[in-house]
């Protein structure tokens, strides 16, 4: 799971977790294009959608303005590393699919 720790101004530091689904997936891998295509020069309007995406993951715990205000570091570290973090955890979670089933020898050793 993707955490991210938010020092909002006025309040004790405090964890968030993502709620990451397909959706977002797909929209990371959009968002990760254009971030590598934007080659280091981002427009105000790519950085705000990036940051709204990242709410958004976070099933809207927090704003924009504080995620603005309670991250302690640069947005252009975090939104790629976030991007890739989404697309890492959902391809991950791909690998593991479908869950495996129970062996019957385990409640076979639990009736002896």
């Amino acid at each position: 799971m993707i955490n991210i720790t938010l020092s909002i101004r006025g309040f004790k530091p405090k964890t968030y977790q993502a709620s990451i689904r397909m959706r977002e997936c797909l929209d990371a891998f959009d968002l990760a294009n254009r971030w590598d295509a934007a080659a280091g020069n981002y427009a105000p309007d790519q950085v705000d959608e990036a940051l709204v995406f990242i709410c958004r993951c976070f099933d809207k715990q927090f704003t924009v303005d504080d995620l603005m205000d309670g991250y302690e570091g640069s947005p252009f570290a975090l939104i790629p590393t976030f991007l890739r973090a989404v697309i890492g955890y959902v391809t991950e979670q791909m690998v593991n699919f479908p869950p495996k089933a129970a062996t019957g020898t385990t409640k076979a050793k639990a009736k002896a």
